[in-house]
C-alpha cells in the first residue's frame, strides 16, 4: 500500500465529513459502476457510522479528560486557599 492510499484509508477511519467518505468511494470503486450492490453500499455505509460512533467517542473521552484535569487543580487549589485562611483554632472556636 502506498503512503498516499494509507494517509487516504485513515483520514476517511478519523473523519466524519460525508464528502471525504464520497471522494474514497468513488476512487476505490469507479471501476465497479455497474456491480455497484446493495451490499457493497451496506458495508461502506456501516464503516461510515461506525467512524462517526468512534470520533464522537474520542471527543468524548478528551472532554472527560480534560474535565478530570480541571477538577484535580480546583480541589487543589481550593484545599491550599483553605489552609491559608482558616480562622479555625482546632477546638471548634474561632481563633481569628
Amino acid at each position: 500500500m502506498t503512503d498516499q492510499r494509507e494517509r487516504a484509508r485513515v483520514d476517511v477511519l478519523h473523519t466524519m465529513d460525508a464528502q471525504v467518505w464520497a471522494q474514497e468511494f468513488m476512487r476505490l470503486f469507479a471501476f465497479r459502476k455497474q456491480d455497484i450492490d446493495e451490499s457493497l453500499m451496506l458495508g461502506w455505509f456501516a464503516n461510515a457510522i461506525m467512524a462517526g460512533f468512534d470520533e464522537a467517542n474520542r471527543r468524548h473521552e478528551t472532554a472527560l479528560a480534560d474535565a478530570g484535569k480541571w477538577q484535580k487543580e480546583l480541589t487543589t487549589r481550593g484545599r491550599r486557599l483553605s489552609e491559608e485562611t482558616n480562622v479555625w483554632d482546632g477546638t471548634g472556636r474561632c481563633g481569628a
